[in-house]
């Protein structure tokens, strides 16, 4: 009995690998030939649902997978010729509540060529109006958006050069764009306006944080 319920897993193993062969993604193809499965439990027009089984484990491990976008997101640090950073403050629905953040996102979701510093460039000035040379641009660090939850890398971009205004967004165009509001925050004030949004209710992205790290780094504050 025990035989043929063993024969039966194998049997399942080889048929899940097998549905699966062609949508494994690059990151996983070498725990697969280790004896890794991997499965996809569930797909809609934006994200996956897979789990994958390493060798020895004793269950899968289930996470979020993107179907555009699959090289992660970028983000820019970028400060305006007043010594300001650009943000953007968007309501997110996931978390019900507003969030400021870095503009930034998907790499490749509408160009598959589209690098990862011409993501942060092109979103920058979608989102806020400011531009930015693509040779001043530097990625700074790159790191899992939530290690637990999906595979998305999350880029930091920094702008080595001050952003130049090319366009002023009014609100009411802002909110066409996916209801993004322009913020920016003179440098020697970031901090005590962090933590008023806080109290307002309103999240603060962890990148932000960086970005001021990054900043003092590089001689800005």
């Amino acid at each position: 009995m025990k035989i043929f319920f063993a024969f039966l897993m194998m049997s399942h193993s080889f048929l899940v690998f097998a549905t699966n062969a062609k949508k494994i993604p690059k990151l996983y193809q070498s725990a697969v030939a280790k004896g890794a499965v991997y499965n996809i439990l569930h797909e809609t027009k934006y994200l996956r649902l897979s789990t994958l089984q390493e060798k020895g484990a004793q269950f899968p491990w289930q996470f979020v997978e993107r179907i555009k976008g699959k090289k992660g997101a970028a983000f820019i640090i970028a400060i305006t010729e007043n010594n300001e950073l650009i943000l953007g403050q968007q309501r997110r629905i996931p978390v019900q509540a507003e969030v400021l953040a870095l503009p930034g996102g998907l790499i490749g979701d509408k160009n598959s060529e589209t690098t990862i510093c011409e993501t942060a460039k092109n979103e920058l000035q979608e989102e806020t109006g400011y531009f930015v040379d693509l040779d001043d641009l530097e990625i700074v660090n790159v790191a899992p958006s939530s290690e637990g939850l999906t595979n998305e890398l999350h880029h930091v971009i920094f702008a080595k050069k001050a952003a130049t205004n090319l366009q002023v967004l009014t609100l009411e165009n802002a909110e066409k764009h996916a209801k993004l509001h322009p913020i920016l925050i003179k440098l020697d004030e970031i901090e005590q306006k962090l933590e008023e949004k806080k109290k307002n209710g309103i999240f603060v992205d962890n990148k932000i944080y960086q970005a001021l790290y990054y900043l003092r780094k590089f001689g800005h504050m």
